[in-house]
């Protein structure tokens, strides 16, 4: 049972950003794209239905930038949401963040609420509001689930490499704590909800599953991950 007076997501006040000249070095940066090679393929999203998406993009569109949860007409399932996110910040110049607050139902998440806010060209944080309300939400049933989308506006990297989807260490590591936080575990090893990071990036999205191989190696030997 979970305990709603614990704030199990005071992390994510880290915010997610692109990818950069790491300060660790080289080693840092070959190893976000190593890691980036064991994520799973890009999520299919077109031909998905026309009106869900348009539903949830106008809903994305209105929300109050970092408020609290805006209510769907009706639910979407998981793709129609990422299709709706990458169409909003398909062209997008600055980072954007849309949270989709749903619940686990078979292969899919069934997403009826969202919120939304924006960032600076290579960074986007978490507002109170936000992390409060995935909170609340991810508490409230044994199959709540939490979507996390954040696109990557064209930067040197992704127009060197015209990439799939990269997470940067940052997004690794704030991947990492979830990962690692024994309620987050012990929720998704028995058949629970989960939080799902995606990214949108060079006309793909993409869902970022593996954490930063040299944060594990640095986990296993004591260090202190980001």
């Amino acid at each position: 049972m979970l305990t709603p007076a614990i704030p199990s997501f005071a992390f994510l006040t880290s915010g997610l950003q692109s990818p950069s000249a790491p300060k660790n070095g080289l080693a840092d940066l070959v190893a976000t794209f190593v890691t980036a090679a064991f994520d799973p393929n890009p999520v299919v999203v077109e031909n998905l239905g026309e009106s869900a998406v348009t539903l949830t993009r106008r809903a994305i569109s209105s929300c109050a930038l970092g408020d609290h949860p805006r209510p769907l007409r009706r639910t979407v399932n998981r793709n129609q949401f990422l299709a709706a996110c990458y169409v909003e910040t398909l062209k997008a110049p600055i980072e954007h963040l849309i949270v989709g607050l749903g619940l686990k139902h078979g292969r899919t998440t069934k997403i009826s609420r969202v919120m939304h806010t924006v960032g600076s060209v290579r960074s986007v944080d978490f507002t109170p509001a936000m992390v409060a309300a995935i909170d609340a939400h991810y508490q409230s049933a044994h199959a709540a689930e939490v979507l996390l989308f954040h696109n990557h506006p064209h930067n040197p990297f992704n127009v060197l490499f015209d990439n799939l989807p990269v997470a940067s260490a940052t997004d690794r590591r704030l991947m990492l704590k979830y990962v690692l936080h024994p309620v987050h575990l012990a929720k998704a090893a028995s058949g629970g909800g989960r939080v799902r990071f995606y990214i949108g990036e060079n006309e793909f999205v993409g869902e970022f599953t593996q954490p930063h191989w040299l944060d594990l190696l640095r986990a296993q030997s004591g260090e202190a991950v980001g």
